[in-house]
């Protein structure tokens, strides 16, 4: 509707005029420019041994998370651009129908720089049209990550499917809860339960009103009308939402000395009793290699991490099986501290201090992971490149704080699904 589609437009404008202190990919965060489905992209099994997390049932008739319409396939060819040196902005040949050319060549915003070494020179890259007069014409939204299998220092093959724009890791999560697809997963105290929300706002709340920033036309781009069908698909699910409870959901909510991406409350009218369940999204886009299978790593921001031993286990067949598990957080330290330590993200590190300050009996909080990515059975914190978020994550999980995560794949097609919850390793 068009009530709709406008808040689109003011919620991504508000998203980009927000400008954050550090453009990597751990931060979540969206900077502007200053100036086969593959092979392995389809469903992995939903069943994890090891998880002791409910998995709630993988529908392939689900209506996708997200539709990020139709999607442009290139390669991408230098970053920063040849003619605009911004690192946010790239080079990129467009294919010729399913092959690799180099006749149309576009500039591209790259929202997350690199992607942790996978949107790099020779990256098979999915764009998206932006609208306006800006200095790019297009937007990556995906990038090919590496196969599963491949030989070390081998980057050829088809790759999973990767969320490659920070922005992504939480329209995933806002359609997540609104669809209360983490029922099975997040067990509540009093009796009270998770389900498809009800009373939704998607302003921001709890903090004082500041001056819009003036709007470019080249910041209007697919957000804007992103999920127009998807949102009208997930409101039918409504209707088996209990009468006697209202969920209600909030974004952007100022608790403490920061800001909660949703709030979501649940009310239960006929007892006047209320829980609250706050939820911390972190997009998560990085992931280890098997080892012998890792690539030659080209620079300080590429991530290259071997799993360990023990994430190669025996099947029932006998033969050893890797399973990926996806990493947060990646990315340059940039000189940011936490309690006096070198972070990569002291904001994260924050988030997670300020969850666990909010933790009582009437509220939930939870670090929600989104692995924008369908190829990981786990998630973990990477303590090869940030120990003390690590740590931090450790020790607010052992005083109660929830820490889930949700698996989603996509397709050429620029269609996101929701792929299952899979278990976080402390």
């Amino acid at each position: 509707s068009p009530t709709s589609t406008t808040r689109m437009i003011r919620r991504s404008a508000r998203i980009i005029a927000q400008g954050k202190e550090t453009p990597s990919i751990e931060s979540d965060d969206v900077k502007e420019p200053s100036t086969k489905r593959s092979k392995l992209g389809g469903v992995p099994s939903s069943s994890n041994k090891s998880s002791s997390t409910a998995q709630p049932k993988v529908n392939s008739s689900m209506p996708p998370l997200l539709n990020l319409g139709k999607l442009i396939r290139g390669t991408l060819v230098k970053r920063p651009s040849a003619t605009i040196k911004s690192p946010y902005v790239a080079d990129v040949s467009l294919f010729q129908g399913k092959k690799k050319s180099s006749t149309t060549t576009v500039l591209a915003h790259a929202p997350s720089l690199d992607v942790g070494g996978m949107c790099v020179a020779g990256s098979d890259v999915y764009l998206s049209k932006r609208n306006g007069e800006g200095k790019t014409s297009h937007s990556i939204q995906l990038v090919s990550g590496a196969p599963l299998t491949t030989t070390a220092g081998d980057s050829s093959g088809n790759g999973v499917l990767v969320g490659a724009h920070p922005r992504l890791g939480e329209l995933i999560a806002e359609e997540v809860l609104k669809r209360g697809l983490l029922q099975k997963a997040l067990t509540l105290a009093n009796g009270f339960e998770i389900g498809p929300v009800n009373d939704y706002d998607d302003t921001k709340n709890g903090s004082p009103k500041k001056p819009r920033a003036k709007k470019r036309k080249s910041d209007k781009s697919n957000y804007d009308d992103l999920n127009d069908q998807t949102r009208t698909a997930a409101s039918s699910d409504n209707s088996s939402t209990s009468p006697k409870t209202k969920i209600s959901l909030r974004q952007q909510v100022t608790l403490g000395d920061s800001r909660v991406d949703f709030q979501m409350t649940l009310t239960n009218p006929l007892t006047d009793t209320s829980h609250r369940v706050l939820f911390e999204v972190k997009n998560v886009v990085c992931a280890d290699y098997e080892a012998g299978t890792e690539p030659i790593k080209t620079g300080p921001g590429h991530c290259v991490v071997v799993a360990p031993p023990a994430a190669t286990t025996s099947s029932d067949d006998g033969k050893d099986s890797y399973k990926r598990t996806a990493l947060f957080p990646w990315g340059k330290t940039r000189g940011q501290k936490f309690e006096d330590k070198t972070v990569v993200s002291e904001r994260a590190c924050k988030h997670l201090r300020n969850l666990q300050s909010q933790l009582n009996e009437d509220v939930t909080p939870v670090v929600l992971f989104i692995v924008n990515r369908s190829d990981c059975e786990s998630v973990r914190a990477c303590r090869e490149k940030c120990p003390v978020f690590a740590e931090v994550l450790a020790d607010v999980v052992k005083t109660g704080v929830k820490a889930l995560a949700v698996r989603v794949r996509w397709t050429e097609e620029g269609e996101c699904f929701f792929d299952g919850v899979v278990p976080v390793t402390v």
